[in-house]
């Protein structure tokens, strides 16, 4: 086993939002209040004592915040379990220990974090104007990072918009001999304890946790404990459930673990209840992150698709357009030696012959990309296909709308009927291929998502035809 100190996670391109406390020196303090004084004073004409007077005031306000901040860094849980995580990390090879937290909107991930930390380190929303809109990563000690994300539940496009960049965080990398290794170690999911439905958290497991991580390493927490009777049983002079209450959050505990199983297929250890808000049993919540700390490095998540049938898809939507072109030149050629008429549109030929050369460059580049999916350019090379689709596309709306009317009388329902339909299963077939890719960049999202729109134009232009 490598040493810890040479691999530190952080080493290798630590991502952007990690909190660092830099502890003011309590001498450089004082000294830059005594010169805000001094600088006060000369600015209003003051003496040089009275600078020094509101010198040693600033200083005296500026050192008791230091003060306090150090006592509120020591209240937190910095130093719960630390040596067990640190023994923990260092068996399994880097540090430090990279917990995701995820969950719907107002589920109580940001409060959670605050409640851990004893301060404020993530902003806080509510169910109807969540704050959490990136993800970002706070440190509670050299051993322990977790990252705060935003919720599911904002509304279609921002829901898309999260689950990508959760995607993607999952699938960030760091390198260590020469591998390549996950960073998040966990997925904390947090459940809010006051509402039964449990859709919000159904969706982020199966769409967006299970496809992108290791079904061992999620757990379930369910926070909001004291408001899952509607507030009713919580004993506010011990700060804890009354054994109404308890008994209720018992088998809540034991209802999520089924559910889940049911739902999603998960195994989860057994839940979790705790109250950020309260600061209600957020030493068990740490509890059930350290003692199911993995033994082993996560590797990358593998691309799941079967490469083979997503090409041959493809190829059978082209070959059904291909036919329907082929089935229009043949009527075409019939009807000019039975009856000398020539109705076939040449320019729509030359340009489908193009749009289908096209097609087949970007074929051949989707079938490249797909025999190379662990690859650093993966991405690359499957943007570069689509991006081709996308040209032909855009190319075939062009010929289809500038074809002569007397064409499409000529050409032939069931002709016309093999292009519309292959152009349908083509959009079908990469449209799967992307979801089954699970994460996938923004730029592939926003080609795919230009490549439907034109597509559906294409299809809404012949049937005006």
């Amino acid at each position: 086993m490598d040493s810890l100190a040479g691999c530190r996670k952080d080493g290798t391109g630590s991502p952007a939002g990690s909190t660092h406390d830099d502890d003011a020196d309590i001498g450089e303090l004082l000294s830059k209040a005594m010169d805000k004084g001094r600088d006060i004073a000369h600015s209003s004409g003051q003496s040089e004592n009275t600078g020094a007077a509101l010198g040693l005031i600033f200083g005296i306000v500026g050192i008791t915040a230091t003060v306090i901040k150090g006592v509120m860094k020591m209240m937190s849980l910095s130093n719960y379990r630390k040596d067990d995580i640190d023994r923990k990390v260092s068996a399994m090879g880097a540090r430090p220990l990279d917990v995701m937290l995820i969950g719907g909107t107002g589920s109580g991930k940001s409060t959670t974090l605050n409640s851990i930390f004893q301060r404020k380190v993530a902003r806080v929303g509510d169910s109807y104007e969540p704050e959490t809109m990136n993800i970002s990563g706070h440190t509670l000690n050299e051993v322990l990072r977790l990252w705060d994300t935003p919720g599911l539940g904002d509304g279609v496009e921002k829901d898309k918009e999260h689950a990508r960049n959760i995607a993607a965080k999952l699938h960030e990398t760091f390198n260590k001999s020469d591998r390549k290794y996950g960073l998040i170690d966990l997925v904390l999911v947090v459940v809010d304890g006051s509402n039964r439905d449990m859709g919000t958290t159904y969706t982020l497991l199966t769409n967006v946790i299970i496809p992108n991580i290791d079904k061992s390493r999620i757990l379930v927490a369910i926070n909001q404990a004291d408001l899952a009777m509607s507030g009713h049983h919580w004993d506010e002079n011990t700060n804890s459930p009354d054994p109404e209450l308890s008994a209720f959050l018992e088998d809540k505990a034991d209802s999520i673990q089924r559910r889940v199983r049911e739902a999603a297929g998960v195994d989860i250890i057994r839940p979790v209840c705790y109250s950020a808000e309260k600061g209600w049993h957020i030493r068990e919540v740490l509890d059930l992150i350290i003692d199911n700390i993995p033994s082993e490095l996560r590797l990358p998540p593998k691309r799941n698709i079967d490469a083979k049938a997503a090409a041959h898809s493809v190829d059978a939507a082209m070959d059904r357009m291909f036919d329907g072109l082929r089935d229009i030149k043949s009527r075409a050629l019939d009807d000019l030696m039975h009856t000398g008429n020539f109705w076939l549109d040449e320019s729509f030929s030359e340009a489908m012959t193009d749009v289908m050369g096209t097609m087949g460059g970007a074929s051949g580049d989707l079938e490249f990309a797909l025999a190379h999916l662990d690859d650093e350019d993966f991405e690359e090379y499957i943007c570069e296909a689509l991006d081709g689709f996308n040209s032909a596309v855009k190319d075939m709306y062009t010929a289809v709308d500038g074809a002569r009317k007397d064409f499409w009388q000529h050409a032939g329902n069931s002709a016309v009927k093999e292009i519309y339909c292959g152009l349908q299963d083509l959009c079908n077939s990469l449209a799967g291929m992307a979801k089954s890719l699970g994460y996938v960049s923004g730029e592939f999202s926003s080609l795919m998502e230009s490549f439907r729109k034109n597509t559906d134009n294409v299809l809404a232009r012949i049937n005006s035809r």
